[in-house]
C-alpha cells in the first residue's frame, strides 16, 4: 500500500464532509457515498481504513476482486468514477476528465492540428495538462514531464500511471523532439541492473563455463552413478554466478580477477557477496536476502565439487550456506494470502464453476474465433488443474497420443492419464484418472477451438510455437491473467497444488498421505510442511463443534 502523496483524510471522514457539504444534491450525495461504502466492501475494508487519496485508492482499485462482487466491467467503472467525484466533492486534488474534455490553449491546438491521429491522440492529454497550466509547446522540457508523471501518480485513479505517462513521452519523442529547439525526453527511471555478460569476462573462464555446464548434465548421462544435473537447474546457477561475479566488480574487484572457475569459488569472496546481497548496514540477516544467498551458495557448491576444491574450501562454502538457508516451513506468506481470496464468500464456488461457465458463454455466443479459442484454452486448462493439480511444466508438455488414453470410437468414460517418471520434477510417475465430468470442457476444446491454435499439427493438448507446446512460462501468466480478468483473483498455475491440498485436507484434517499420492511428494515430510497448518485449522474446527456440543448438553441438564 503506497504512503499517501499528501496529508489527507480517510473515506470515513470524506463521507461525513459530504454529508456536511450543502452544495451537493441529496441524489449526488447519495451516490457519492453509496459509492465509498461499496468500494470498500468490495476491497474488504471499512471506510476508516481507506485514505482518501487517489494513489491509495488505485492501488487498492488494482486488487479489487470486483467480479466476484457481481458487478460487469462497466458497473465497476462507473463505481470508480462516483468515488472520484466524491473525492473531488471532499477537496480532494484528483483528476477526473478524459482527455477528449480537455480545453486545449490556441497554441496546442494548432500543433496538435497539424499531427497523425494516433499522435494527437496520444499527446492530447498531456497537452491539455499544460494548457490548463498556461505551460506552452516551446516550454515543455524534461521538469514539466517529470511535473506530469507526479501528477498522473498523485492525482489520477487510472491503473498503470508510468505507463500511460510513457506513451505520452513517446508520442512527444516521435513527434516534437525530431524539431529545432524541442527537447528529447528519456525515461526518468534508473535503468534496471542488468549485470555484465559472459563475454565481458576471460575467454578461459567462459570456455570453463562451458565444460561445467556439458559435465555436470550431458556428461554425467555417460558415467554410472553419476544423476546428472537439469538444464535449467544448471543454468540457473551459471545466471547466479554470473550475477555474483557481476556485484563483486561492482563492488571494486578487478575483473582481470576471475580467469578460471577455480577463481570464482573463494570463500572469503562469495562471503563479500552475500554480504552485498544481504545489504551493507544490515546487522543480522535479513529473511527476504535468505533465498538469494542460499541460490549463491548452492551454485558455488556445485561449480566447487566441479573444480574438485580443497576440502577446507568446499566445507567453508557449505558453512556460509549453512548460515544462510533457510529450511522451508511451509508456503510463503505471500500464497498464503492468496488462497486466503477463496474464503471470500462465493469465491470458491465461483472457482470451480468457472470452466463450466466459459465454455457455456462461448457457446452462447456462437462465434469461434483465435481469441475464443485462447479463452476456452484457458478453461480447459483451469478444468484440468482442478482435477488434476499438475506442475504447469507437465500440463504444458501434454500430448494427446503419448499421455493421455480416451475412451475409443468416442466413447463416453474416463480419461487414463499417465506421465512417465523421467518427465516429473522429483522422478516419480503420474497415473490419474479423470472422470467424464472432469474432462467435459477439455472434451469442448479438443473438438472445436483446439484446432484454431494447432496451425502445426501435432498432439500438443496445448498447442503453441515451441516445438508443438506453448511454453509453461507463457501457459501459466496466460491462465494468471484469465483468473484476474474473470474472477479478479491474483492467481498463478502452482497455486492450484496448494489451493487443492488446503481444500482436501479442511474436509479431511490430518489425511496428508491422500495429499501426498495427490501431489506427487516423494516424501511426507514435504507434505507436513507446507500443508500442517490447513489441517490444523480444520481440526480446530472440528473442536470448536465439539464445545458447542458440550455447552449444549450443559444448558439441557437440570441443576441438582
Amino acid at each position: 500500500m503506497p504512503v499517501a502523496s499528501t496529508p489527507t483524510i480517510t473515506l470515513a471522514e470524506l463521507r461525513d464532509r459530504l454529508h456536511a457539504t450543502p452544495s451537493l444534491s441529496s441524489a449526488n450525495r447519495s451516490e457519492m457515498t453509496s459509492a465509498i461504502k461499496r468500494f470498500c466492501e468490495i476491497c474488504d475494508r471499512t471506510p476508516g481504513e481507506v485514505l482518501a487519496d487517489p494513489a491509495v485508492i488505485r492501488t487498492l482499485a488494482a486488487k479489487a476482486s470486483w467480479q466476484l462482487a457481481g458487478l460487469s466491467s462497466k458497473g465497476w467503472a462507473n463505481l470508480k468514477s462516483r468515488l472520484t467525484a466524491a473525492l473531488k466533492a471532499g477537496g480532494i486534488p484528483v483528476h477526473r476528465r478524459s482527455r477528449r474534455n480537455f480545453v486545449l490553449s490556441d497554441s496546442w491546438k494548432a500543433e496538435l492540428d497539424g499531427l497523425k491521429k494516433r499522435d494527437r491522440d496520444e499527446l492530447l492529454r498531456f497537452a491539455g495538462w499544460c494548457s490548463s497550466r498556461q505551460i506552452s509547446p516551446e516550454a515543455a522540457d524534461q521538469k514539466v514531464f517529470n511535473d506530469f508523471l507526479r501528477f498522473f501518480r498523485e492525482e489520477v485513479i487510472l491503473t498503470n500511471p508510468k505507463d500511460r505517462w510513457h506513451v505520452h513521452r513517446r508520442a512527444w519523442n516521435r513527434t516534437f523532439a525530431k524539431r529545432p529547439g524541442y527537447p528529447f525526453i528519456p525515461d526518468t527511471e534508473p535503468p534496471l541492473w542488468r549485470g555484465l555478460r559472459w563475454s565481458d569476462f576471460s575467454d578461459t573462464l567462459v570456455k570453463e563455463v562451458e565444460d561445467y555446464t556439458y559435465a555436470v548434465t550431458e556428461g554425467r548421462k555417460k558415467k554410472l552413478g553419476e544423476k546428472p544435473l537439469k538444464k535449467v537447474t544448471v543454468d540457473g546457477y551459471v545466471t547466479t554466478l554470473r550475477t555474483h561475479l557481476t556485484r563483486l566488480v561492482d563492488d571494486g574487484v578487478p575483473i582481470g580477477q576471475f580467469q578460471t572457475l577455480a577463481d570464482c569459488i573463494d570463500p572469503k569472496l562469495a562471503e563479500r557477496g552475500l554480504m552485498i546481497i544481504n545489504g551493507p548496514d544490515e546487522d543480522g540477516i535479513r529473511e527476504a536476502a535468505r533465498p538469494s544467498m542460499s541460490r549463491l551458495c548452492v551454485a558455488l557448491i556445485s561449480v566447487a565439487r566441479y573444480c574438485q576444491a580443497p576440502d577446507h574450501q568446499l566445507a567453508e562454502l557449505k558453512t556460509l550456506f549453512k548460515t544462510v538457508a533457510r529450511r522451508s516451513s511451509g508456503m510463503t506468506e505471500k500464497n498464503r494470502n492468496r488462497l486466503a481470496q477463496f474464503r471470500k464468500p462465493g469465491a470458491l464456488e465461483r472457482f470451480m464453476d468457472l470452466p463450466v461457465d466459459v465454455a457455456a458463454r462461448i457457446s452462447a455466443n456462437g462465434k469461434v474465433t483465435h481469441k475464443t479459442a485462447l479463452v476456452m484454452q484457458n478453461a480447459a486448462l483451469l478444468a484440468l488443474l482442478q482435477a488434476l493439480p499438475l506442475r504447469i511444466k507437465n500440463a504444458a508438455k501434454l500430448n494427446l497420443g503419448t499421455h493421455i488414453k480416451r475412451p475409443t470410437a468416442g466413447k463416453p468414460g474416463p480419461w487414463l492419464i499417465h506421465i512417465p517418471r523421467g518427465e516429473v520434477k522429483n522422478d516419480l510417475p503420474i497415473e490419474a484418472e479423470l472422470s467424464a465430468e472432469s474432462v467435459a470442457v477439455i472434451e469442448r476444446y479438443l473438438a472445436v477451438f483446439r484446432p484454431i491454435l494447432a496451425k502445426n499439427g501435432g498432439g500438443a493438448l496445448f498447442p503453441g510455437n515451441n516445438d508443438g507446446h506453448k511454453a509453461p512460462g507463457v501457459l501459466s501468466k496466460q491462465l494468471a491473467r484469465f483468473i484476474k480478468r474473470e474472477l479478479g483473483l491474483e492467481f498463478h498455475a502452482h497455486l492450484i497444488r496448494h489451493w487443492a491440498a488446503f481444500a482436501y485436507l479442511e474436509e479431511n484434517p490430518g489425511d496428508y498421505e491422500t495429499v501426498r499420492q495427490v501431489l506427487g511428494h516423494k516424501s511426507i515430510n514435504v507434505t507436513l510442511a507446507h500443508y500442517a497448518s490447513a489441517s490444523t485449522k480444520a481440526s480446530f474446527k472440528q473442536y470448536d463443534a465439539m464445545l458447542a456440543g458440550l455447552r449444549k448438553g450443559a444448558k439441557g441438564k437440570a441443576k441438582p
